[in-house]
């Protein structure tokens, strides 16, 4: 028994604790006890941002930005967009019956969508816009084909002069 003793004092010694060998036993717990509300919180308070969501925020060259990442240059061109494959077709659209008005404003939100994206890639494919534009077009009942084309055509023509003037 002495022997042990021993050891237990040289121990206390070495680290320079007054504590029983069954208190050295258990191990020590440094870290606080949290609930999982305080974990989740201090997660996302302690996440660094990365690159895009500061320049999300910040925006380029002080230009406001959207929260869907768009900014407002390209939210206002949207509009231009919209206006334009809006331009002449308030006769044909009263018109149609409610099922089909609905799915016509749906595609065309779309085809807005789609024409913003092409036209803010570096390389405008014209061809891509006037076929979004014929395909939308084509879901009027009974549309003459020649005019579907000439409508296209027109509406393409608009659009890329909007995008020649945003430049």
């Amino acid at each position: 028994m002495d022997e042990e003793n021993k050891k237990i004092e040289n121990f206390k010694l070495a680290n320079g604790a007054e504590k029983s060998p069954e208190d050295l036993a258990k191990p020590e717990t440094k870290e606080k006890i949290v609930s999982p509300e305080e974990a989740f919180t201090k997660k996302t308070e302690e996440k660094p941002e990365n690159v895009a969501e500061k320049s999300e925020k910040e925006g380029r060259e002080g230009e406001a930005v959207s929260i869907g990442g768009a900014t407002a240059a390209q939210k206002e061109r949207e509009k231009k967009i919209e206006n334009i494959l809006e331009e002449d077709l308030s006769d044909i659209y009263a018109k149609m019956p409610a099922a089909k008005q609905s799915e016509f404003k749906v595609e065309g939100e779309k085809a807005t969508r789609s024409i913003n994206e092409i036209l803010s890639s570096a390389k405008v494919k014209v061809g891509k816009i006037l076929s979004i534009i014929k395909k939308w077009l084509s879901i009027i009942p009974g549309v003459n084909k020649f005019f579907l084309e000439q409508e296209a055509k027109i509406k393409t023509d608009k659009i890329l002069k909007i995008n020649q003037e945003d430049k």
